[in-house]
């Protein structure tokens, strides 16, 4: 009598699928005899691993699979916990090395898996942690990588110095990761000299499937389209939306669709017109082109513009008004777009100081403007009724909370500092459910102003 026995193994998900359904094979097993792996303490002593750390962490990556030391990487095993890195990066992390194919084969046996990208992503977590990279923080070292790369990919090359400073780590933890990226297969290299760094190979593209489901909604809170339309951008960025999405990780698209449709910010403040931005062009192409502008500019209280001459840094949008950051002799300025009468782009480049950027600038600028001193403190009264619309209206010269007023409780006491006893005539838009206390000469103004505007109103 002649036997003849069939022993076929894969995956559990990949034999289902083969000996199920209407597959060929279907009813034809007559035993079914399920391999478990070598568990944590098996695995250690068949690695020959006497360590448990380093033991934890081999076992993390190549789990109990016997076939991965023999024939995956010919019985290279790390000598001890300080040869782990270095067996990575030969055995896991090698092109050459069959073990570096086993992920993709894995997850091709896999017949239900839709998005491998996800599958990427914790493959990726995993790494980081099994490869010690848990000593700066869960997912610290991956995002600096992934920050690293993008760089790259923008620039081609950048200096180890920049790149320690912008990524807030040392030139020498820079070049660590260099290396990294390179024995990861990220075709990367360094170039000495002054007018060296490192460079990617160009031509080189990653994706963003690694997005986390945070990440994801992130990118789609959507703003409203004001400053992108007033660039001439409003298609890209509708545009640009769209194609990231489709970079996103399958699970997440759902919650980032449903970010972009149920949270919106608008940035521009109440009951406020846009201003014109008519000359916003000429300013952004002069700021990109890196060259002078010659500007007519109208200042405030002023009537007719004047000529400037400036040195443009870049364009800032708050609150939805325009502003064009730039130095006038040397010294950093303010100029609010909508106020330009006439701008044209000068021949000459942009004298721009030695490493002063636009954020830091603006920051700068901003603080002056919200920390000018105030000279005039006011003391006012408000009915309560109106406290929360007095509240909303004045929130730029409020100091502090408002106080109860002592003789009378339908009235509220807040401290208002004023640049000038003119600024202060605001208050008399609330009519009389607003009473300045203090100073004499605020309220003396604030008397001749309403008496004048009874007088104009008495004519007839």
């Amino acid at each position: 009598m002649q036997f003849i026995v069939l022993l076929c193994g894969s995956a559990l998900s990949f034999m289902g699928g083969l000996l199920a359904g209407s597959a060929p094979m279907r009813g034809r097993a007559s035993l079914e005899l399920i391999v478990p792996t070598l568990d944590y303490r098996l695995a250690a002593e068949f690695w020959d691993i006497s360590d448990p750390l380093l033991a934890l962490k081999v076992h993390a990556i190549t789990g109990g699979t016997p076939a991965y030391r023999r024939e995956f990487v010919r019985d290279d095993t790390p000598a001890g916990a300080a040869d782990f890195d270095g067996w990575v990066l030969r055995t896991v992390l090698s092109p050459a090395s069959p073990l570096f194919r086993e992920a993709r084969y894995l997850l091709a046996d896999e017949p239900d898996l839709r998005d491998i990208g996800l599958y990427h992503s914790v493959l990726g977590d995993g790494m980081k942690i099994s490869w010690g990279w848990e000593r700066e923080g869960a997912g610290m070292r991956s995002g600096r990588l992934l920050e690293m790369l993008l760089l790259l990919q923008a620039r081609g090359q950048v200096t180890a110095a920049e790149l320690a400073e912008r990524l807030e780590v040392s030139p020498r933890t820079v070049y660590r990761d260099a290396e990294a990226l390179s024995s990861a297969g990220v075709p990367i290299y360094t170039e000495r000299g002054r007018a060296g760094g490192i460079r990617l190979l160009p031509g080189y593209r990653t994706d963003v499937t690694g997005l986390t489901q945070d990440e994801a909604r992130a990118l789609f809170v959507l703003t409203t389209g004001g400053a992108h339309e007033d660039l001439g951008l409003g298609n890209a960025a509708r545009s640009a939306v769209l194609k990231v999405m489709r970079a996103v990780p399958e699970p997440f698209r759902p919650a980032a669709t449903a970010t972009s449709q149920r949270i919106l910010v608008d940035p521009a403040g109440w009951m406020r017109g846009s201003e014109p931005a008519g000359h916003l062009g000429v300013l952004q192409a002069a700021v990109f082109s890196g060259r002078r502008l010659r500007l007519g500019y109208r200042s405030s209280g002023r009537r007719e513009p004047a000529e400037r001459v400036v040195d443009p840094y870049g364009l800032v949008c708050k609150s939805g008004i325009w502003y064009l950051v730039a130095d006038q002799h040397g010294e950093p300025r303010l100029f609010r777009v909508s106020r330009v009468v006439s701008a044209e782009a000068d021949e000459a480049p942009a004298r721009r100081r030695d490493g002063v950027e636009l954020a830091g600038l603006w920051e700068t600028l901003r603080r002056q403007v919200e920390e000018r001193p105030a000279e005039v403190a006011v003391v006012a009264r408000v009915r309560r009724d109106w406290l929360d619309m007095f509240r909303r209206i004045c929130a730029s010269h409020l100091d502090g909370q408002a106080e109860d007023d002592g003789e009378d409780p339908e009235w509220a006491v807040v401290r208002l500092p004023f640049g000038a006893v003119p600024a202060a005539r605001t208050l008399l838009s609330f009519g009389g459910d607003v009473e300045v206390v203090s100073p004499p000469e605020v309220r003396a103004d604030l008397a001749a102003v309403a008496a004048a505007t009874v007088e104009r109103y008495a004519r007839t």
